[in-house]
């Protein structure tokens, strides 16, 4: 941006030095004002600067603790995947267990029905009741079996459940320590580019790079404004000239005005 200073006076050389003491003292008043605002805006940033590198200081230092943690985000994924695929086999052992379970008591069904039908002593009889005794036995191993898996399962399931909250707890708190760090790290180069910003301001508020004067004022060749002791003789003389026409105006038509005739009255003598 460009101003200009304009001095009027009927000293050419007064007028320029005028101007010229007047550009001085505005362009160092206006270079104090921006030195005393940067000075004022400077220990602000350093201060503010302070603060957010020990805040970030501090964040990064609880972010390394969380990461030391003994079961950390990577330890609590490994557990839910190691529990979550046991979970499964013991589901599909539960499954198979079932499945023997209810073919074992089909089996002894069926031999309760032989036995019916067989008589008491004989040796057939005898040979189907082993087969029901062990067929039975079986069925309660198997029944024994189905119920520890179902422990287990259960146990697995409360675990399972236990981690995932852990883990959705640690990775709330992991997730929101990055956004944190992020955002502190903006603050800080904000803070740092508006620092560097007002330091250069300041390099170059002693010289003219950053205001300064573009010309000097020097001594007119030629009167500049207006000449109010001319326009006054100007407008007297030629008052005085109107003034002149006027009275011989007047005069030369009051000397040529036609005169009124009165009506002429003739008198006449009649004998």
């Amino acid at each position: 941006n460009l101003a200009t200073l304009s001095v009027r006076d009927q000293n050419p050389e007064s007028a320029a030095n005028l101007a010229n003491a007047v550009s001085v003292a505005f362009v160092e008043k206006i270079r104090q004002e921006i030195s005393e605002t940067a000075a004022e805006n400077l220990a602000f940033i350093e201060s503010q600067l302070e603060i957010e590198r020990n805040t970030l200081d501090e964040v990064l230092e609880r972010e390394k603790d969380f990461v030391s943690q003994a079961r950390g985000i990577r330890d609590l994924n490994r557990e839910l995947d190691r529990l979550s695929d046991q979970l499964a086999d013991y589901r599909v052992d539960i499954r198979n267990l079932e499945a023997q379970y209810e073919g074992l008591r089909a089996a002894v069904e069926s031999l309760e029905g032989d036995l019916a039908s067989e008589t008491r002593g004989t040796e057939a009889y005898a040979l189907i009741a082993d087969r029901r005794a062990n067929q039975r036995a079986l069925m309660n191993q198997t029944s024994a079996e189905l119920e520890t898996k179902r422990e287990l399962v259960e146990g697995i399931t409360d675990d399972l459940r236990e981690v995932r909250i852990l883990y959705s707890t640690l990775e709330s708190e992991q997730r929101g320590l990055f956004e944190e760090i992020e955002r502190r790290v903006e603050i800080y180069d904000l803070f740092t580019a508006k620092y560097q910003e007002i330091k250069i301001i300041k390099e170059f508020e002693a010289s003219d790079t950053l205001i300064g004067l573009t010309s000097e004022a020097h001594t007119p060749s030629m009167p500049i404004g207006t000449n109010r002791r001319m326009i006054l003789m100007i407008a007297g003389f030629l008052g005085l000239i109107f003034g002149v026409v006027a009275a011989f105006g007047k005069e030369y038509w009051e000397n040529t005005k036609p005169e009124s005739k009165s009506p002429s009255n003739s008198a006449g003598n009649h004998s």
